[in-house]
């Protein structure tokens, strides 16, 4: 039924917001202490850290783009459409070569991390469009449920800009640690804005009590 494409494609696209916008934020905010973990050593100094933590908060924004689209395409595949999505994909890689283009003199290789972010998020906007034009609002997340998310992955991304402030650039098992510090940080606020997705990834991880059905928005 298209009613329960719809309702499957909007539990969808929570879910993908749900984890895509703090793992975005988490990958801006913990850019350098990430990079200088995994990179540094041997001849990956100091300005290559610096460098490439740069590139990678560019790249981060595209996450929630690319989620969204792995989340939208389907509902059009389901359908029998493969044109449209074929369509918003080819959109999406033409305006990622303008972008790459225009800008590559003037920003260099941010340039390219920037096409990336529009090319992804040109494809999911017109994905979303042409979804709300032929088939209406009723697999849309919510602009509530959106600022809830947002608000729990802005509390996490504060956090995670104080203890980085504070604790530098930590290496080695603090970085992890704060990696899953901020990470469980982002579930218990999210937890309190009474979203019902972090209890569905507790259980899905094994952190909290199995119920007798998912969780429904």
């Amino acid at each position: 039924e298209a009613g329960g494409l719809d309702d499957l494609v909007r539990r969808g696209l929570r879910l993908s917001w749900f984890l895509a916008l703090p793992a975005a934020v988490g990958l801006f905010v913990l850019a350098e202490p990430l990079v200088r973990l995994v990179y540094e050593h041997g001849r990956f100094g100091e300005e290559g850290v610096r460098v490439t933590a740069e590139a990678l908060r560019w790249y981060a924004a595209a996450v929630v783009g690319y989620a969204g689209v792995k989340a939208s395409a389907p509902q059009f595949l389901a359908r029998g459409d493969t044109r449209t999505p074929m369509l918003c994909s080819l959109a999406g890689i033409a305006a990622n070569l303008v972008v790459a283009l225009v800008w590559i003199e003037p920003l260099g290789y941010r340039a390219l991390a920037l096409a990336v972010v529009v090319g992804t998020g040109l494809n999911f906007l017109l994905l979303r469009g042409v979804a709300w034009a032929r088939h209406g609002g009723t697999s849309a997340p919510g602009l509530g449920y959106v600022a809830r998310v947002g608000l729990s992955a802005a509390a996490m991304g504060g956090a995670g800009l104080a203890l980085v402030g504070w604790l530098g650039s930590p290496g080695g098992l603090a970085t992890l640690g704060l990696c899953v510090g901020l990470g469980g940080f982002y579930f218990v606020v999210a937890a309190l804005l009474r979203l019902p997705e972090a209890g569905f990834v507790g259980r899905r991880l094994g952190l909290v009590g199995r119920q007798p059905a998912p969780p429904r928005p």
